[in-house]
């Protein structure tokens, strides 16, 4: 039984080098394969106590994401980044590397007077599947004036379909 498990493993791998050369565009079976949604739980960067979730969902050629941060100071403004390595473990996310690809700055964003933020915003440009522009396994900074307050790493979402409905997306 092991053996004919083994078969059908390496056969299944071997037939998957081949999809290109069938007519097949990598970027489209690869596409395909790619999760539908990921999350990044923040913890704090700082002495500041931020904490949340940052969901990300496929709707298309874009990325649905999702903010739902707390312990901000009210009214002050904010920056979400993604940064190229998914490493928070240091404080004031040191281990996170340099700002990944065309994320500069994804989002501007403020408090309301109890210090949360409920954001859902749209972004092209990075993707959840394979590749170089996927954001699995980066980190998710939220920056404020001088230095990150938040940081989290970007991964796989148990339950998709748990994810809120965007109400724009016809699927």
């Amino acid at each position: 039984m092991r053996i004919q498990n083994r078969r059908t493993v390496v056969g299944t791998l071997a037939g998957l080098m081949f999809l290109p050369s069938l007519g097949f565009d990598e970027s489209e079976w690869t596409h395909s394969l790619a999760p539908v949604a990921a999350v990044a739980v923040l913890h704090p960067a700082s002495d500041r106590p931020v904490v949340g979730k940052l969901h990300f969902r496929s709707a298309g050629d874009a990325l649905v994401i999702e903010l739902e941060l707390g312990g901000l100071v009210p009214q002050q403004r904010y920056r979400l980044r993604i940064h190229e390595y998914g490493d928070c473990s240091v404080d004031k996310a040191a281990n996170t590397g340099e700002p990944f690809g065309s994320s500069e700055d994804l989002i501007e964003f403020s408090a309301d007077e109890n210090g949360w933020a409920d954001i859902v915003f749209t972004h092209r440009g990075h993707t959840l599947g394979a590749g170089e522009q996927s954001l699995l396994g980066r980190s998710a900074v939220v920056h404020g004036a001088r230095e990150p307050v938040g940081c989290g790493t970007i991964g796989f979402a148990k339950r998709p379909e748990a994810l809120p409905h965007n109400p724009e997306d016809p699927g």
